[in-house]
Parts: structure tokens; sequence; C-alpha cells
């Protein structure tokens, strides 16, 4: 799983992009997460709330990923009082990572039906 994963996510908040810059220690995932709206011109609420910089934790079987993205209050975004926690489970397939997730932002409430396809990059 050490690499750099990128692709698309959405939930019933909005879409997104998605990157994951991950280190693998035996079963152990950590890294860095980066959430960025699809759109980040359209001047909407969804393009402030997934615009995010945070952190990827979780353990790897083989074929299962079990995930948490964390991405906390602060820094250079349009909504620094903000958290976000998502979690979820995801399959590996080769180069392809498929998974669900849900979660909460503290400003916007809960994200549910998460979905993402993230594909590991050369």
């Amino acid at each position: 799983m050490t690499g750099t994963w990128s692709g698309s996510g959405s939930d019933s908040f909005s879409a997104e992009q998605v990157t994951w810059v991950l280190t693998q220690s035996d079963s152990t995932i950590t890294g860095r997460a980066v959430l960025s709206p699809v759109d980040p011109a359209d001047g909407s609420c969804a393009s402030c709330h997934k615009l995010r910089n945070g952190t990827v934790n979780g353990t790897f079987d083989g074929s299962t990923l079990t995930i948490r993205m964390n991405f906390p209050a602060g820094g250079d975004v349009p909504t620094p009082i903000c958290t976000t926690d998502l979690s979820g489970t995801a399959t590996v397939i080769a180069n392809q990572v498929t998974g669900t997730y849900s979660g909460t932002d503290s400003c916007e409430g809960f994200y549910a039906n998460g979905q993402l396809t993230l594909t590991r990059q050369p």
C-alpha cells in the first residue's frame, strides 16, 4: 500500500477528489489525506468543506483496507474552524482501491453513502 493513491469520491454532501500518500508497516497504514472539491470555483458550501488536509490511518490484511481519515481544524483552508472525521472499508485489487465511508463534519453534520475509487500512481 505504500505510495501515492488518487481518484474520486462522493457522498451525501458532494463529490471530491481524494489523494492519499501512504506508508505501510506490517498491517498498519499511515499517511496524509487530501480532499479537494471537483469544482473549487463553483462557490458552493460543498467546495469549501471538501478542501481539507489531514491524516489517514488504518489496517490492511492483504485485500481489505480499514481506514480513518481525520481532518483537524486549522490550516490554510476556507473552513479552518471545522473538523472532519471519516471512516470506512475498501477492497484492494491490484492497483485500485474501491470502498465506502461515512462520518461527520463539525460544521456540516453527517456524511452518508460515501464511495471512493483510488488508483496507485506510478
